[in-house]
């Protein structure tokens, strides 16, 4: 009963020692992903009057006759 005692405390002490290496901070010179400036399309844009619409098939049925 002790040995396997002793053998659980042993175990339980090494995955507790991986898991806290395992949970290590940020690594030196690793840059942050949210500083990594991003490339980006300009485009100008001009003002101008447009006809737009859209063309539905539909039927109309009154809810109430």
């Amino acid at each position: 009963m002790t040995m396997k005692r002793s053998l659980l405390n042993i175990i339980a002490v090494l995955i507790s020692g991986i898991l806290l290496l395992a949970c290590g901070g940020n690594k030196p010179g690793a840059p942050n992903p949210a500083s990594i400036p991003v490339p980006v399309n300009i485009v100008d844009v001009n003002a101008q009057s447009v006809v737009y619409y859209d063309k539905y098939p539909a039927t109309v049925v009154a809810l109430m006759q």
